[in-house]
């Protein structure tokens, strides 16, 4: 079985956590598992359905309280677990940050953006 780690999901009920979890809900899980690497806790009802399919979740915290804490747990998460593949799911490109501490890991980095001209 393949594991790839997301990355975009947060705790709010909005279109980009719909869409991960209902294209997660309907996948093969005897081939492709998704686990999903959050900032913050994304709630009950989401953690539930993500664990229900056999998915784990990572919360690393946010860069800006703690940017050496936050890059070296998401570095283990990649070294530990050999993720070779990342989908990113954002809404803004400084997401894209949370994937560098892995890049020397992975083979494949697929992106799906839903703002192109958002400069926050």
């Amino acid at each position: 079985m393949e594991r790839i780690l997301v990355i975009g999901m947060s705790g709010d009920c909005g279109g980009i956590e719909n869409y991960l979890l209902n294209m997660y809900e309907h996948i093969d899980h005897g081939k492709i598992q998704f686990d999903f690497l959050v900032k913050e806790e994304i709630g009950e009802t989401f953690t539930t359905r993500i664990k229900h399919q056999g998915g784990e979740i990572f919360t690393v915290g946010t860069l800006k309280k703690d940017v050496f804490r936050v890059v070296n747990r998401i570095r283990k998460i990649f070294f530990e677990r050999k993720y070779q593949k990342v989908y990113v799911n954002l809404s803004y490109f400084p997401t894209m940050i949370y994937v560098l501490p892995g890049l020397r890991y992975l083979n494949h980095i697929f992106i799906h953006s839903h703002a192109s001209d958002d400069n926050r």
